[in-house]
């Protein structure tokens, strides 16, 4: 079966948050806005500004912590008690991940804010579940996109670097999952349609990645900048907006996976994929040049390549064993790698994690 899900509207522009309100007020009147302390630092007050001015009563909840049980039922509590008809998550992937459920469940019109573009948590119509300590437990389908989507890159470019970076490779981590895929299934037009659209974000990202990150850092919402952040936010949305045979990747699989391990959850979602990545190449069998090749780019983003580095504990067979065991009920969904076991997967762990301090030596 074909779905689509999409946003109704994905506005982008440098100071879009001053005129949030004229946007939101078609979706609802009464509105909870669920963000972080840091986000509302940064955004919360051109952004109630706005609603007031355009006659949108709200409430405020302040967000800590990961999308999990404990965060959605207090929020579903306030959305009852103050009669919202709409929810605005401002913040990162953890704040627009729980007011998708929380939109969900409530039946309530989702705006997505975002202020960093470290995912493409704002387009998609799915949330990742953890516990209250980070472990992922859960990808839950959301019945719809965010009906609207306010992405000021103002305060997107503004946000430290790292951010940006590791939704990035993020991104890229979108066509290195899907074309592998075309392989196995080349004549599904959807597969086809995914694999045409990573691969422009792709091109976009790493073509001009020097002159990218040198806006970036010089403060400038240049041209460059703003396509980044959209090829982040939008074009990895709409990879995943279309889908029927679902073919996974293996990345992502790693993170849902390494989550459980406690050191690695001071790095970013993008940052443990990227590792995540390096295991894939090696699984492939790609050639040292082909991975010497997407390695500089990792190596430009700054991104972890070693297991200490995205935080493993060290020398830690054991912890190894469970995460290659665990990955094993993911691959029946990567249906470019086949016929591997436990044993191989924590060997190209270990290669990659070579390859990786290899690199550092070598850069």
């Amino acid at each position: 079966m074909l779905t689509i899900k999409a946003p109704l509207e994905y506005l982008s522009e440098p100071g879009i948050i001053a005129h949030a309100g004229s946007y939101i007020a078609k979706y609802g009147k009464r509105a909870v806005v669920v963000g972080s302390k840091t986000s509302f630092q940064v955004a919360g007050q051109p952004l109630l500004d706005s609603l007031t001015e355009h006659g949108i009563t709200y409430t405020t909840h302040l967000f800590e912590g990961f999308p999990s049980e404990s965060a959605f039922s207090p929020i579903q509590t306030a959305v009852r008690s103050f009669q919202a008809d709409t929810i605005i998550g401002l913040g990162g992937g953890r704040v627009l991940d729980t007011v998708k459920v929380v939109g969900d469940r409530e039946a309530l019109s989702v705006v997505a804010i975002p202020t960093i573009a470290a995912t493409c948590a704002a387009w998609a119509s799915v949330t990742i579940v953890y516990d209250e300590e980070g472990t992922m437990i859960d990808v839950a389908p959301n019945t719809n996109s965010p009906k609207l989507i306010l992405a000021d890159t103002q305060i997107i470019a503004a946000a430290p670097e790292r951010y940006l970076k590791a939704g990035i490779v993020d991104t890229l981590a979108k066509f290195y999952e899907t074309e592998p895929n075309l392989a196995v299934d080349g004549e599904l037009l959807t597969l086809n349609q995914t694999v045409n659209t990573a691969q422009l974000a792709y091109r976009e990202l790493t073509q001009y990645l020097d002159e990218t990150l040198a806006d970036l850092r010089s403060g400038t919402v240049t041209r460059r900048v703003t396509n980044a952040i959209d090829a982040v936010i939008y074009l990895a949305g709409l990879v995943g907006s279309i889908t029927s045979n679902f073919y996974g990747g293996f990345a992502h699989s790693f993170y849902n996976v390494v989550t459980s391990v406690p050191g690695t959850r001071d790095r970013l979602h993008g940052e443990r994929v990227a590792f995540g990545l390096l295991i894939q190449f090696v699984l492939e069998g790609k050639s040292k040049a082909e991975i010497a090749r997407e390695l500089r780019i990792f190596r430009k983003l700054d991104q972890p390549l070693t297991l200490e580095a995205i935080g493993f504990p060290e020398k830690d067979e054991a912890t190894l064993e469970r995460v290659a065991s665990e990955l094993l009920a993911y691959l029946p969904s990567v249906k470019f790698l086949s016929g591997l076991d436990a044993a191989a997967i924590k060997a190209a762990i270990h290669r990659a994690d070579e390859i990786g301090k290899t690199d550092l030596r070598e850069a």
